[in-house]
């Protein structure tokens, strides 16, 4: 896997991380900010960014913090977004990718994206059947 290391402060010219990932849009260098897992008190995030020497896109992870309103997660993120002082990002591609999904049959059959094999469904609530909700908890009987 093609890899180059950058200094925290070559990642810092380019704005990486972005302080916030709804930025990317206006940004000349990143691409994409996106969440991989939800760590106890930080967030691990993949910031996808093209290098202005070479013109390759790369990838780094990062911690960043966990934006969960009023209550409280902790200290914050590591130092340097839990970086050293050398970064490896990962030389990437962008590529097309399938993605199966299970959908009820009333579903498939009425979305707005069938009988079009080349459109994905992105109906919302397709999985929020009625009868997996409760107007008040079970008790401790049932």
């Amino acid at each position: 896997m093609p890899t180059r290391h950058f200094t925290i402060a070559e990642l810092a010219e380019l704005s990486i991380p972005p302080d916030d990932p709804d930025d990317i849009e206006y940004d000349e260098h990143v691409l994409a900010d996106e969440q991989v897992a939800v760590l106890k008190y930080t967030a691990q995030r993949r910031c996808i960014f093209r290098a202005p020497d070479d013109g390759k896109t790369y990838a780094v992870t990062y911690e960043a913090e966990l934006n969960m309103g009023d209550f409280e997660v902790g200290a914050g993120t590591p130092d340097n977004h839990g970086w050293h002082d050398d970064v490896a990002a990962i030389e990437m591609m962008e590529q097309e990718v399938t993605i199966i999904q299970w959908l009820p049959i009333d579903h498939y059959e009425e979305c707005p994206a069938y009988p079009d094999e080349d459109r994905v469904c992105l109906c919302e609530g397709i999985n929020q059947a009625e009868e997996n909700y409760r107007e008040e908890p079970p008790g401790f009987n049932g």
